[in-house]
């Protein structure tokens, strides 16, 4: 592991809850030699029982055995003192589900939600170009595919790649993540066994 002085990380805003505890945003000075102040996304690990502990020990071996350019890297981890961390790069537009909405022509919109609060004409709903090229959301599908060519070779398997696990950051690199580093609004899609273990639940077979 790369060990890092739990004093370093300044704590800016939480971002969402991961599967151990609290995602936040935060800030490092000096992460690696001759750099300056560095944008991190930190999970915290909030119950230290023997079982959590050695779930959290492995997922971060696993995160320090990954080296692609799409899939999110982690930095370090805290673990001199509790509670402990896992420090990430951040991803600073956020989960892809919420990028391809934000990104979305108005008529494309208008498809998602034909009775929004927000009334258009037919003209300006079709005049409206997407923000997004044909070339680049090709280009998106074409990082996560080599994200995740990556992983099979690893041996390891994702278990729920969805839109939401995957983070952005400009100008538009995609990396294969998980959900606990995007913002909390995919509640609904998971199922805690009791309370900890997640699972995809609406999304898994019968």
């Amino acid at each position: 592991f790369t060990q890092l002085d739990r004093s370093k990380v300044q704590y800016i805003k939480e971002l969402g809850k991961g599967n151990f505890g609290a995602v936040f945003l935060g800030k490092v000075d000096h992460l690696k030699e001759g750099e300056g102040e560095v944008m991190v996304a930190v999970k915290t690990l909030r119950d230290e029982t023997s079982e959590v502990l050695e779930n959290f020990v492995s997922e971060a071996k696993t995160m320090f055995s990954f080296n692609h350019a799409n899939i999110v890297k982690i930095y370090a981890v805290c673990m001199k003192e509790t509670p402990y961390y896992m420090v990430f790069e951040y991803m600073d537009k956020g989960d892809l589900a919420h990028f391809l909405q934000e990104n979305a022509s108005s008529h494309q919109k208008h498809k998602r939600n034909p009775f929004g609060v927000h009334e258009r004409t037919e003209s300006s709903i079709s005049n409206d170009p997407p923000q997004l090229s044909c070339e680049q959301l090709t280009d998106v599908c074409k990082q996560i595919a080599s994200g995740m060519d990556y992983l099979s070779k690893k041996n390891h398997i994702h278990r729920d790649l969805a839109c939401r696990n995957c983070l952005v950051s400009a100008p538009l690199n995609v990396k294969i993540g998980d959900f606990g580093m995007s913002q909390n609004l995919y509640t609904r899609d998971y199922y805690r066994v009791n309370g900890k273990a997640v699972l995809p639940i609406r999304w898994m077979s019968p």
